[in-house]
């Protein structure tokens, strides 16, 4: 069995400066981590259009920004695989949720 780098995923509008964060923290990981340590990638899509950068990725770490006005700007919150389930990104018709694609 082949292991692979993790996948560290920025997702956000690069234009919106709110909807950016994901895509700001990745490049700033990226500048710091070490070569060959993980695939870095930034995507301004979302749903079912995410399969082709997950596709061969064991381990995938998401960074995206959402609920504005929940939390404090810069404030970290970890939202396991299963809770994306039950609290966020519902199916609908042409978008899938990111649980949907597990």
């Amino acid at each position: 069995m082949t292991q692979t780098r993790p996948l560290i995923l920025g997702l956000g509008n690069p234009i919106l400066r709110d909807d950016r964060a994901g895509l700001e923290v990745v490049r700033a990981l990226h500048a710091r981590l070490p070569e060959g340590a993980a695939d870095v990638c930034e995507a301004s899509v979302g749903g079912i259009e995410l399969l082709h950068l997950l596709d061969g990725h064991d381990r995938v770490l998401i960074v995206d920004s959402l609920e504005p006005g929940h939390l404090a700007p810069g404030q970290v919150r970890e939202i396991p695989l299963d809770q994306l389930a039950q609290q966020y990104t519902p199916i609908k018709p042409h978008n899938a949720g990111l649980f949907a694609l597990s």
